[in-house]
């Protein structure tokens, strides 16, 4: 073994193997500084260009937070988690500050004044540029903060208290002159209490309607918890000036999206009401769409009313019936789209037409408009120019994309009117540069002089990916090449910085270099560094990544970035591995082969990194690719498991054959569906010494309409569940596997009951097993001490079945 690599290995294992060596079960374990410092380490800066593309937001995020932020009251209602106590949505991943770059003269300033330990989120510019809106999370309630451009000094816009339990708890106006904000009513009352409410026996019915649902958690179970959800989640629609004063619009309700018109004298309202459910969650709630004047607060016109949304066909093309995506054209002042199906919701298999696209006008007292009928199901629209509109939709027996050229109101629609220019550039799989997006509805990035758009392409082979951008003449069809990336990083144009698009705003990053943005020219030289951001743990610059290329048995290609400890060469001998794994379906062959190829993201860190293992001593086999093929004749699913298992064969294969591994010292894990594609290896090969399995299911039956993106059902396909469930396998694993859980998974089919009941059929047969339930944590995993033990847990299970190392973990001797 080379001097180099046993004397960075010595030190990396003498620091980190001080972690505690006894654990006590009601305690939570740590790791060395090192491994804390990994996971540690913020989110990336998130930028954000100001509307009129002349200066850049930069949102910095905070550490990790203790375990003690998730145990605030929390309530599960409607498939929702909320804060009793601030009247919100379980806060997570939030900013703690905000800078504001200058993108002409390169000054860079902070967002000041705000509370000390501020939480932030929903931050956006102003339509103008000139203010910068966000809400601060507090102990009592969400609070609405601006600062101007200005001065950047933040200041609380309004006493009034935000709600964003059903959704975003605000809009700007389109003038930037006032937000439009979900408030909680300043007339609400104090919270139900169960004691002082009668409430009869739970009924509930069955007419004789198929109703399939996914196993959803957090349901309402009862008649309080209804009146609960409807006391936490009603606000009211407040007009907020920059001046602090406000009106209120309209009655209170249960409002789960708001949008002005361009225009600024209409409102878009989605408003959920009952009926509800105890099957569903508020996202198939009934609900109505109204168009609301502003001044006056009143209801012009009620587009749909929704019922609840019980029967959607489980089908890949099953759809909610009524209006769906309803969204404001931008090219228009006043004038709604939207989106509904022609085949009951799927339910027509032989329908000619799937999704037709409607609009209405102002004064909205016509017929819709019919805009395009589709044969396909809607994927997208891409406007930003009133006479060049595209909408995609997806053909629900293959699967492919097409496109069609929206025609102008009036005219008679065409089906197969395919948009050719659209077609030649969608063959390459270019997208439009997007400038702004209300779900599926997207505006797309015009020229400065609005006769171009901009079309990105990643471009890939086995060993390198890069962006390439094009411009499209609205009127010749013309394309033109007008940037392209480096292939040894990963780079993304963002916004025109000139008028001809001759400069450009870039974000760039490598394995080595975090993400940073420059403004450069289209020849890709660099005019400007906006940020300059350093790699915060300088000790893993020294781990080393390979990026391996190998095939399975039936020819498929795949790959995988392997990462070393710093100085490992394979003479040093082999080493414990981990391969950490997350299957995906593809529907064919040539789709999979697309994936193959090494990627140039910045090493990732914070708290779901894995980059701690190659400084444990072991090599990381991350994410290798592992496609489950479909075919003209068979679904993916219908070959899982000889495809998981030919995918995992062909990893091993690759790792033994460069001399890395030794077959018998090889583990696998994974988390959610890989956790779930873990057990099964564990259960049908005998390819890996242990398995670490998180936050998974492993009984399908008790997923019985549906998982991942398997829409038939438990009924209609009894031996694939049964086949594709581990907890009916369990007799064949012969090898040993930690569980992980969160006590809260709130994911739908992971149930913590998923992980109980697969540890008792374990411990029932005599296998090798351990199960740790984290408190207060859901499907993901937030809090510091969580993570740190969970970390932990996963080594002691490496070491002692990798390493052989049980003595290091024996209980002390009394």
């Amino acid at each position: 073994m080379n001097k180099i690599f046993s004397t960075l290995l010595a030190a990396a294992a003498a620091l980190l193997l001080a972690a505690p060596c006894a654990a006590n079960i009601s305690d939570y374990q740590t790791m060395p500084d090192l491994v804390r410092k990994i996971i540690n380490v913020p989110e990336q800066p998130k930028g954000v260009p100001s509307p009129d593309g002349e200066n850049l937001l930069l949102i910095h995020y905070g550490e990790l937070f203790s375990v003690e932020e998730l145990t605030r009251p929390t309530v599960g209602l409607a498939g929702i988690l909320i804060d009793t106590k601030s009247n919100s949505r379980r806060p997570l991943n939030l900013a703690r500050s905000l800078g504001v770059y200058d993108l002409d003269d390169g000054e860079k300033r902070q967002v000041t004044n705000l509370p000390e330990g501020s939480r932030l989120a929903h931050i956006s510019w102003a339509p103008n540029g000139k203010h910068i809106a966000m809400t601060v999370y507090r102990e009592t309630g969400l609070e609405l903060w601006v600062a101007d451009l200005g001065s950047l000094e933040a200041t609380r816009l309004s006493e009034l208290r935000l709600n964003d339990i059903l959704g975003t708890p605000y809009v700007w106006s389109p003038d930037g002159r006032s937000l439009l904000a979900l408030t909680v009513p300043e007339e609400r009352t104090s919270q139900p209490e169960m004691s002082k409410h009668k409430f009869g026996p739970k009924v509930r019915d069955s007419v004789g309607t198929a109703t399939p649902a996914r196993t959803y958690q957090h349901l309402l179970q009862s008649g309080y918890d209804i009146l609960l959800f409807e006391y936490l989640a009603t606000s009211r629609i407040s007009e907020i000036k920059l001046n602090g004063e406000y009106r209120d619009i309209g009655s209170p309700g249960l409002f789960k999206s708001i949008s002005p018109s361009p225009d600024g004298k209409y409102l878009l309202t989605e408003t959920i009401h009952r009926p509800y459910s105890y099957t569903f969650p508020v996202g198939r709630f009934p609900y109505s769409v109204e168009i609301v004047e502003l001044a006056e607060g009143r209801t012009v016109r009620l587009v749909d009313d929704l019922h609840l949304a019980s029967n959607i066909p489980t089908a890949p093309w099953g759809v909610r019936k009524g209006a769906r995506y309803s969204a404001w054209n931008p090219a228009e002042d006043a004038e709604l789209w939207w989106v509904e199906s022609r085949d009951a919701g799927g339910r027509k298999k032989d329908a000619s037409i799937r999704d037709e696209i409607l609009s209405l006008k102002e004064p909205f007292d016509a017929e819709p408009a019919s805009r395009l009928a589709m044969p396909d199901r809607f994927r997208a629209l891409y406007w930003g120019r009133e006479d060049f509109i595209v909408a995609t939709g997806t053909a629900p027996g293959n699967g492919t994309t097409s496109a069609w050229i929206v025609k102008s109101a009036g005219e008679n629609p065409a089906p197969q009117d395919n948009a050719t220019g659209w077609k030649q550039f969608n063959k390459r799989q270019l997208h439009p540069m997007i400038l702004s997006e209300h779900g599926p509805f997207k505006q797309y990035r015009l020229s400065p002089d609005e006769e171009k758009i901009y079309l990105t392409e990643r471009d890939t082979s086995l060993t390198w990916e890069r962006n390439v951008l094009f411009s499209l003449d609205l009127e010749t069809g013309v394309k033109e090449l007008v940037w392209l990336g480096n292939p040894n990083a990963k780079e993304s144009p963002i916004q025109p910085m000139d008028k001809k698009g001759e400069t450009w705003l870039v974000l760039s990053e490598s394995f080595t270099s975090p993400p940073n943005y420059f403004i450069r020219k289209r020849d890709n030289t660099e005019v400007a560094r906006v940020t300059s951001f350093v790699p915060p743990v300088p000790e893993l610059l020294n781990v080393r990544k390979e990026h391996l290329e190998y095939q399975r048995l039936d020819g498929v290609r795949l790959a995988g970035d392997l990462y070393l400890p710093p100085g490992y060469e394979t003479d040093n001998g082999t080493l414990p591995v981990l391969v950490w794994i997350y299957p995906r379906e593809y529907a064919n062959r040539d789709a999979a082969e697309k994936a193959v190829h090494t990627s140039k993201s910045f090493m990732r860190l914070g708290r779901t990194s894995r980059m701690f293992w190659p400084l444990m001593g072991y090599a990381l086999l991350d994410s290798p690719t592992m496609p489950i093929i479909g075919s003209e004749r068979a679904l993916p699913n219908d070959t899982f498991l000889d495809q998981l298992s030919m995918d995992a064969q062909a990893a091993v294969d690759e790792l033994v054959r460069i001399g890395v591994a030794a077959p018998d010292k090889i583990a696998v894990g994974g988390h959610s569906y890989g956790a779930f594609s873990t057990a099964n290896l564990l259960a049908h090969t005998r390819l890996f010494a242990a398995g670490i399995a998180r936050s998974g299911a492993y009984n399908r039956s008790l997923t019985p309409f549906g998982f991942q993106r398997e829409h038939r059902t438990f009924w209609t396909e009894p031996d694939l569940y049964k086949k594709m469930s581990p907890f009916f396998y369990v007799s064949g694993m012969k090898n040993p596997v930690l569980l992980i859980h969160g006590e809260h998974d709130q994911n739908a089919g992971t149930f913590p009951e998923q992980s109980e009941r697969l540890y008792q059929a374990l411990v029932g047969l005599g296998k090798t097993a351990r199960l740790v339930m984290l408190p207060h944590e859901g499907h993901s995993y937030y809090g510091k001490e969580s993570i740190m033990h969970m970390i932990w847990e996963m080594k002691r299970w490496l070491d002692i079945h990798l390493k052989g190392e049980t003595e290091a973990y024996a209980p002390e001797k009394e």
